[in-house]
């Protein structure tokens, strides 16, 4: 079975730090622990709206700097993805709050924005085209 994780750095280059840790390029995987785990930081909510954004962004580092099998546990484990996020936010600096958010940020949508032109369905193309025909 491929690496795919390693595929993945691979295509993209080098992958990118934040606060000098290596950050797991953003997957489909990705997206599905933030969804279980409830994180707003893929839900369309403006950053500003984001209640406890602080624990969002340090959340997000637990998973996407250890491996994914961590990251799969402490998904299932929410206490636990807490206190890991608590762990971490201890070395860290308040002043480097907004640049982490910041890069954050940057990574989710450089990885989840798409210029693809979703296909249209024949039945759709169909219907247009009678409706044009009339």
């Amino acid at each position: 079975m491929p690496d795919t994780p390693n595929m993945i750095s691979e295509m993209l280059g080098d992958e990118p730090t934040i606060l000098g840790r290596t950050v797991r390029p953003v997957t489909l995987a990705t997206v599905a622990l933030l969804e279980r785990i409830g994180s707003p930081l893929i839900a369309g909510v403006k950053i500003e709206a984001t209640p406890e954004i602080t624990m969002e962004c340090l959340k997000f580092l637990v998973l996407q700097t250890g491996d994914l099998e961590e990251a799969r546990q402490y998904s299932l484990n929410l206490a636990k993805l807490d206190t890991a996020a608590l762990d971490l936010a201890d070395s860290i600096l308040p002043k480097e709050a907004e640049d982490v958010l910041n890069q954050i940020v940057s990574l989710l949508q450089d990885s989840m924005s798409t210029q693809v032109e979703p296909l249209v369905e024949k039945e759709d193309q169909q219907v247009d085209d009678s409706e044009g025909n009339s």
